[in-house]
């Protein structure tokens, strides 16, 4: 019994992926990658900003973060 459920399981996820020809798990994984790219970006910009001796409150306003979220990158960093 399992095993018929898991045929069905496949020939959906077949049908589906040949309705959709994958575009949904490209859109999500499209999205990922941006995601990760901004954070990246904005985690290089508080490094170089806290490099050129700013605060952490100037940081934060500069790249939309709480000064929080500007602390937690930088004790990450210190702790690499």
């Amino acid at each position: 019994m399992v095993q018929s459920g898991y045929l069905i399981y496949e020939n959906v996820q077949k049908s589906v992926n040949d309705i959709m020809g994958g575009a949904l798990i490209e859109t999500e994984a499209r999205r990922l990658r941006d995601e990760g790219r901004h954070e990246g970006r904005q985690e290089g910009m508080v490094y170089a900003y806290y490099e050129m001796n700013m605060n952490t409150n100037e940081i934060a306003n500069k790249v939309n973060l709480t000064e929080t979220e500007v602390l937690e990158i930088i004790k990450k960093r210190d702790k690499q």
